[in-house]
């Protein structure tokens, strides 16, 4: 999931659908583990990868019900889980925060 694009937006009741697409080096996303949080004011959701669909190319997908977070602006934080022996534990954590959906009152 990257901010390659402008801010999505949508109305309150919308049932949203992402792809994810995570890139980091040493990192693949069907071996390694990553999560998404999405919060909105004190609202948070969280999609640990076992928690995210799949699409017939193989890609990971959030979907989420906007209901459950409410009116305003929507941040994404990625975490990807990267092997690296540098680190003590053997993992790396890359992490992503970037404003991703504004939900907006009909």
């Amino acid at each position: 999931m990257t901010n390659t694009h402008a801010v999505d937006e949508c109305f309150l009741g919308t049932e949203k659908k992402y792809r994810l697409e995570i890139e980091a080096e040493g990192f693949e996303m069907a071996r390694h583990d990553f999560e998404v949080i999405l919060k909105r004011g004190g609202r948070t959701l969280s999609f640990p990868k076992s928690a995210l669909g799949r699409d017939g190319d193989g890609g990971w997908l959030l979907t989420f019900d906007t209901r459950a977070l409410g009116p305003g602006l929507v941040t994404a934080t990625v975490t990807a889980h990267v092997p690296d022996q540098a680190f003590p534990d053997g993992i790396r954590d890359e992490v992503k925060s970037f404003p991703l959906l504004i939900i907006k009152v009909a």
